[in-house]
């Protein structure tokens, strides 16, 4: 599989970095170790954002990730906070956010620039001289992937791809001997001290029912050492108390609405409530050193957490103890079993260059508002630097910060030369991350790290060629306002304000002056006095040289914006024409080994959804609906005819798709040629199924080259064949699936009328890939006996999705009945019609 960039990682980081190089126009691989996009969001279970005071304000974040939240809470027929919680602005499901990220990434994935590829995670990175080429990802079935590109973008939870590509990186506390920062660990590197995870757990309270959870190995230890409590320590070093249902003694707001995602009453339903609290926050083991460990770990603390407050929590009313009614909510995508499909990751990896961002660098400077301006940013966060437990070092850390940027230079790898951060992992300590890992954070470093990428591209430059040279980080500015990133902190200035562009590009090369430096909001009507004119015209000749005094005409009383568009329309005059020849040709497809299968297909239903012209349900809109159908019944995947339906299957319904192309009568006709098999993953299938009886096919190929085309492509092969012999030779040419579907429809082939299962059989006994038995298997029990017969999974189609089929047997088998019986007369009431 080839793109221009390949974004590993799934997250919010990586989500928003495909999106701004796709919006780039450029062709993008994202890719997720989760079966879903999303991170924080989603299967992290945190969708009550981490945000600052103000994120509501026009100028507060980038327009997309405005968009983001409008679309959030239009899922809720825009309700400001549909869960009410109080921690955050903004607390919601995370299957709204599920549909959201599909919803702006769709147009994308349409258009044919952007491919997904969930439920791998990488394991190798191959570099020559010096820059990265590609990336194997390897499935949870143990298939994989290769994915070159001319750019890579980490976006991965933990930083996965920076020792794999041999990118210089960090971990835990650099020290404080390294930087100076009060927050880091006496003395030298702790690489070890990595700060806690957390699972989080979607729970709903039923009075009156008994929801206790069994009592988790280690609850004791956990109870008395964490402690569990409904106390915490306020970062103004008092105890918080709080209660369940009702405000706490010290007037503090109820636990139960800390991260309600929910609010029942509004929507006529009960509350959802997500438990991530002190309680539950795990720091014995890291996801970074021993994921397995701290990831199962993680999980039964937080079942333990919720053990005692079902058992021994302290009753508002002060009668008992514990709330029974407390009950685990599943969603499937996000949280089996009411646990989050992973654990919240709150430190990552990071680059570790000589001059990282350092705790000082976003603290309040003297006679500001913000943190010290950063002449290269590519975008804002603000969020204090909130160090939760570090292994072996339980005590938690905070120091606050004053608005800040993210430096475009964090960004950059400089070892593979065409590597960025793209998440938490950019080029920060442990310190200062812990201040960029939020939602808000996050997303702003994925969406520079996908602008600078596309801007490579474009000028094709390497990406700290581009950084190194002003004016080519001018152009790159340029792009990233036009896209509604800001760049300084200007609150009052919305994207869609023709000074947007002009103000952010000036103020971040420092062209903010006098009064300004101590608020946030430009006040662009007000006047520019001398100080902020000197700021401005020394900021312009900066960004282009000779275009400082193109404000010298205007009157010493002019307003702000005024100097601002003068100055700004200058600067985009100057600026030489940089723009160089686009590459054409992408890199060469790594060499073929086997794509990823589709997930959690051993031993469950395939629906085959199809209609051939001229039958009543031939068509997409009907195909899809088949699709949600067999979804709502327990499918685990579907079968899907020509790229029309596929394509409209894939935006009905969240399953793997198994695509064919039908063409012709005679000889191959289910994807017949290369040309077709494309064409069917071009729509959106995960597994292209074709004809494997090993006749000729129509443009020449063989099997086994028409496999390795595929192949080369990222895309897996199910083959169609009837007999043992032509399953033999299926598998040796690459099939990744061997089906028995063609039994019976060949000359070769037994004509019987039940699913062939000694064929099943006896290919399960041969092959080392996954057999899938398909044809002619029309009940329940038939489906049961091929697993039995070994079967890697089930295909069943006319049984379930032809009605007119179905209607046909049922009143063909009357028919008979009736001729058989002997006739017996009788005779209507003469009032029946």
């Amino acid at each position: 599989m080839a793109a221009e960039i390949a974004v590993i990682g799934g997250g919010l980081g990586g989500v928003a970095a495909a999106l701004a190089a796709a919006e780039a126009g450029h062709t993008v691989v994202l890719t997720c170790d989760q079966q879903v996009l999303g991170g924080q969001i989603t299967t992290q279970l945190v969708p009550a954002l981490d945000e600052h005071p103000h994120i509501e304000a026009p100028g507060g974040a980038s327009a997309s990730y405005r968009r983001l939240r409008r679309a959030l809470r239009a899922e809720y027929d825009g309700v400001d906070n549909p869960g009410g919680g109080w921690v955050s602005r903004l607390c919601f499901e995370p299957a709204a956010a599920l549909r959201v990220l599909d919803a702006l990434l769709a147009p994308h994935v349409a258009a044919g620039r952007l491919r997904i590829v969930t439920g791998v995670r990488p394991v190798r990175a191959v570099r020559e001289g010096g820059r990265l080429t590609s990336v194997r990802l390897r499935g949870q079935d143990g298939r994989e992937l290769s994915v070159a590109a001319v750019l890579f973008c980490d976006a991965t939870e933990t930083g996965e791809l920076l020792p794999l590509a041999g990118a210089p990186w960090a971990i835990g506390s650099e020290g404080r001997d390294a930087f100076g920062e009060s927050l880091a660990l006496p003395g030298g590197p702790h690489p070890h001290a990595v700060q806690s995870c957390t699972t989080g757990l979607l729970v709903e309270h039923r009075p009156g029912e008994d929801h206790t959870v069994p009592r988790p190995e280690g609850y004791e230890r956990w109870r008395d050492t964490q402690p569990f409590t409904l106390e915490i320590a306020g970062w103004d070093d008092r105890a918080h108390r709080y209660r369940m249902f009702t405000d706490g003694p010290d007037g503090h707001p109820p636990f139960w609405t800390y991260r309600r995602l929910r609010e029942g009453a509004r929507f006529g339903t009960t509350d959802l409530a997500l438990i991530n609290w002190a309680g539950n926050d795990y720091a014995d083991a890291s996801l970074v050193h021993e994921p397995e460990r701290a990831g199962a770990e993680s999980r039964r603390l937080s079942l333990a957490f919720l053990h005692w407050l079902q058992t021994e929590c302290p009753r508002d009313d002060g009668t008992g103890r514990g709330y029974p009614g407390l009950r685990p909510v599943t969603d499937d995508a996000c949280a089996p079993g009411g646990l989050a499909a992973e654990p919240y990751v709150r430190e990552s990896r990071r680059l570790a260059p000589p001059a990282p961002v350092r705790q000082q660098d976003l603290e309040p400077v003297p006679g500001a508002v913000r943190a010290a301006n950063r002449p290269d940013s590519g975008g804002l966060a603000f969020y204090h630097m909130d160090l939760h437990a570090r292994i072996g070092h339980p005590q938690s850390a905070y120091s606050p910060t004053a608005p800040f940027q993210v430096p475009l230079s964090a960004l950059v790898a400089g070892s593979p030369r065409n590597l960025l951060a793209a998440a938490k992992n950019l080029a920060a300590t442990q310190a200062a991350a812990a201040a960029y890992r939020v939602h808000h954070g996050e997303w702003a470093v994925g969406e520079a790290a996908g602008t600078l990428a596309a801007q490579s591209l474009d000028r094709a430059l390497e990406p700290a060629e581009l950084l190194d040279e002003r004016q080519e980080l001018t152009s790159l500015q340029l792009a990233l306002a036009r896209r509604g990133v800001p760049l300084a902190w200007l609150t009052d200035l919305d994207p869609a304000d023709p000074l947007f562009v002009p103000a952010h590009l000036l103020a971040a090369a420092g062209g903010l002056g006098g009064a300004r430096l101590e608020r946030l909001t430009a006040d662009p009507e007000e006047p520019a006095d001398v100080r902020d004119r000197a700021a401005l015209a020394a900021a312009a000749d900066l960004l282009a040289p000779g275009a400082g005094r193109a404000a010298d005409h205007l009157p010493a009383t002019a307003p702000w914006q005024d100097v601002v568009t003068a100055l700004g329309t200058a600067v985009e005059r100057l600026l030489p024409d940089t723009r160089r020849e686009r590459p054409t040709v992408l890199p060469a497809a790594p060499p073929p080994c086997r794509p990823p299968l589709p997930p959690d297909l051993a031993g469950r239903l395939v629906v085959s959804c199809q209609a051939l012209p001229g039958e009543p349900l031939h068509g997409p809109q009907f195909m899809a609906q088949m699709a949600v159908a067999a979804h709502s019944g327990g499918a685990a995947a579907v079968r899907i005819n020509g790229p029309a339906d596929i394509a409209a299957v894939r935006m009905a319904v969240p399953l793997p798709v198994i695509g064919l192309w039908k063409d012709g009568e005679d000889g191959p006709y289910i994807t017949p040629t290369l040309e077709h098999a494309l064409a069917v993953a071009e729509a959106g299938a995960d597994v292209v199924a074709l004809d494997g009886t090993g006749r000729p096919r129509p443009d020449g190929r063989t099997l086994a080259e028409t496999i390795e085309a595929l192949h080369a492509r990222g895309i897996p092969v199910m083959a169609d064949v009837a007999t043992l012999e032509e399953g033999l030779a299926a598998a040796a040419a690459g099939a990744d699936l061997v089906g028995t579907t063609l039994s019976g429809y060949t000359p070769d082939s037994p004509d019987q009328a039940g699913p062939d299962l000694a064929l099943v059989r006896a290919l399960a006994e041969r092959l080392d890939v996954p057999v899938v038995a398909e044809g002619r298997i029309t009940t329940p029990d038939e489906a049961a006996a091929a697993l039995a017969a070994g079967a890697h999974t089930v295909v069943v189609g006319g049984a379930i999705t032809r009605p007119a089929a179905l209607t046909a047997r049922f009143a063909t088998a009357l028919a008979t009945a009736r001729t058989a019986a002997p006739a017996t007369a009788r005779t209507a009431p003469e009032d029946q019609p």
